[in-house]
């Protein structure tokens, strides 16, 4: 087969790269390693001379040759190895800086992060120097993709199982440690932006909300000074956003601050606070007039969110009956009166984020029970909000319930059934508006197995392992290991419960009916048989301390105590 040799094609495409069909980007990986860039030519030609196969070679644009990991366009941008490169950058020139804001333009583009992460860190307080090669807009924009890959890190987090043996947590520790040395990263990167005037209101809103999200509020605080300092010089201005959060953070508006349960830890943070704007007490929301005011103060004009925000301010005040009010003078829907509903045209027509910010409000008040009234007629007034899309408020109601069957329903002779019906009744309704999530089912496996309601344990096995069969030969490989997950701690959830009132061949059954492997139900049978043995075990030695004490019963009774 004749061989096809491509010439050099401009500057941009500079070696012949070889590529054999089969090899992908390994057989690539492989060739460059073996002889380098410089040398394809040559050895495409003493190496393949006599070769048979179908080898094509293509011009490949230097980027995309070596490593894979941007070594080349490193050199070419800034003339540093790869391992100087994130340590030394010196964009004093004219002529360096272009290069090297094409080098950090370039590493967004390819989405190295980690990499980007630390070539902003290196370049140290020189970043005003790139003003000329970058633009505001185009770092913040930067910036943004960080803190929106960060976001995600932080996701994957949060998802790790909490595990009980040392291994797994090992892993969130470590998990945890990079998590906040790369935030502590980011909060120096946009301290540098700020001060180099680099950063516009998009991007330091971003970071803003990183750290609100990873819960990290007294860096937040410091930002947000920063952000005001900046904004006090002119360099930056209040946007909807920014006010917002300021405003949530003002008024212990923020979820993630609420310690359901744990009343003395609620203001922890905000106590030992030392940013001096912070230092003077929390605006007290305690009148629809107040809020009016605070809003006129900042110079907020109200968005859908930043009512959301005011929901949870006024439920931290504890004041159910002006949360009431607030609800009917905005939304139009009250308990008692009729409904005056707001138009779908406008800017606060409520969607599910209003409806869990009402659940959680109510539930920190004590009032679960109205939070659903309240969520029935919102759903019966405003036919158009997309309850479905947003399972953050399905695990919210969930959450709010399981607090509410803590601290109310835990009192009542029948708490039992209360409970069961409860968690049944907002099943069935999520189950009418949307598929639940991973950890929607997490939590029912967990409530079934609590609850011992082996029968309806049964019933989600085999929701589960339809699901997990349905997704075992698909593309989604990432959803089939999540039904995987699910159906194995489901599995061992109910194997557990039988066992310990000794049903275990019918155990040994549901494990082979609803393996999905030999693999998995090797490893199933192997947690089975110490599950059985531990029961054995237990019930040896309860039967052994019956034994002793009838032995002494006999005994105080041979000596004529009875």
């Amino acid at each position: 087969m004749r061989r096809q040799l491509c010439p050099n094609q401009g500057s941009s495409y500079t070696h012949f790269v070889i590529r054999k069909p089969g090899w992908g980007l390994s057989g690539l990986r492989r060739v460059s390693s073996v002889v380098g860039s410089a040398q394809i030519d040559d050895y495409f030609l003493k190496e393949h001379t006599t070769r048979n196969a179908s080898v094509q070679v293509r011009p490949f644009k230097v980027a995309q040759l070596q490593k894979w990991d941007l070594s080349n366009v490193i050199n070419k941008s800034l003339g540093k190895p790869i391992d100087q490169v994130t340590t030394d950058i010196d964009p004093t020139t004219d002529d360096k800086v272009e290069k090297a804001a094409q080098f950090i333009r370039d590493l967004a583009t390819r989405r190295k992060y980690p990499e980007l992460l630390q070539a902003l860190l290196a370049t140290g307080d020189k970043l005003d120097l790139l003003r000329p090669g970058i633009s505001v807009v185009e770092m913040s924009r930067i910036l943004d993709h960080l803190c929106h890959y960060q976001y995600k890190l932080l996701l994957k987090f949060e998802s790790l199982p909490q595990g009980y043996n040392h291994q797994m947590s090992s892993v969130r520790k470590k998990a945890l440690r990079d998590k906040k040395a790369a935030l502590e990263k980011i909060e120096t990167i946009t301290d540098m932006l700020l001060s180099s005037q680099l950063l516009n209101e998009f991007g330091a809103y971003s970071a803003l909300r990183l750290l609100v999200a990873n819960h990290e509020y007294r860096q937040a605080y410091n930002m947000l000074e920063k952000i005001e300092f900046e904004i006090s010089k002119g360099f930056l201005v209040w946007t909807v956003d920014l006010l917002n959060t300021k405003l949530a953070l003002f008024t212990d508006a923020l979820p993630y601050r609420w310690s359901f349960g744990q009343e003395s830890n609620r203001h922890l943070l905000r106590d030992k606070c030392l940013v001096s704007f912070i230092s003077r007490s929390p605006k007290q929301l305690d009148s629809i007039e107040s809020i009016t005011s605070l809003l006129q103060e900042n110079d907020i004009t109200p968005t859908l969110e930043t009512h959301n925000i005011l929901l949870r301010s006024i439920a931290a005040t504890k004041n159910p009956e002006m949360l009431q009010s607030y609800i009917q003078s905005v939304w139009g829907i009250s308990l008692n009166d009729e409904h005056k509903p707001v138009d779908i045209r406008s800017h606060f027509y409520p969607d599910s984020h209003t409806l869990k910010a009402i659940v959680e409000s109510f539930t920190l008040n004590g009032e679960f029970m109205m939070s659903l009234d309240y969520v029935n007629h919102f759903v019966t007034s405003y036919p158009n909000m997309s309850m479905g899309k947003n399972m953050s408020f399905w695990t919210s109601l969930f959450k709010c319930a399981e607090i509410h069957s803590q601290e109310t329903l835990v009192t009542l002779s029948d708490s039992k059934v209360q409970v069961n019906k409860l968690f049944d009744d907002l099943w069935g309704l999520m189950n009418s508006f949307s598929q639940p999530n991973f950890s929607l089912y997490l939590q029912r496996i967990n409530f079934l197995h609590k609850q011992g309601r082996i029968n309806d344990l049964k019933q989600l096995l085999v929701e589960l392992h339809a699901k997990a069969m349905s997704t075992k030969f698909g593309f989604n490989s990432e959803a089939h290991r999540r039904s995987t997950i699910l159906l194995t701690t489901a599995l061992n959830k109910l194997s557990r419960k039988m066992i310990s009132m000794g049903f275990y061949e019918q155990v040994l059954d549901l494990v082979k009916s609803f393996s999905l492997s030999t693999a998995m139900e090797k490893e199933s049978l192997e947690y089975v048989e110490n599950l059985q043995e531990k029961y054995v075990i237990s019930m040896l030695r309860k039967k052994k301390a019956e034994v002793e004490t009838m032995k002494n019963y006999n005994g105080d009774d041979d000596d004529g105590m009875w």
